[in-house]
């Protein structure tokens, strides 16, 4: 169950960081 949230909290930094250099959580860019 935690790491399955895990996962899902890293596959989500990922995705930020992909599109962006930073992971920047306040960013409006999806």
């Amino acid at each position: 169950e935690y790491q399955s949230r895990k996962k899902e909290l890293i596959g989500n930094i990922h995705l930020h960081t992909s599109s962006g250099s930073l992971p920047k959580f306040n960013s409006t860019e999806s």
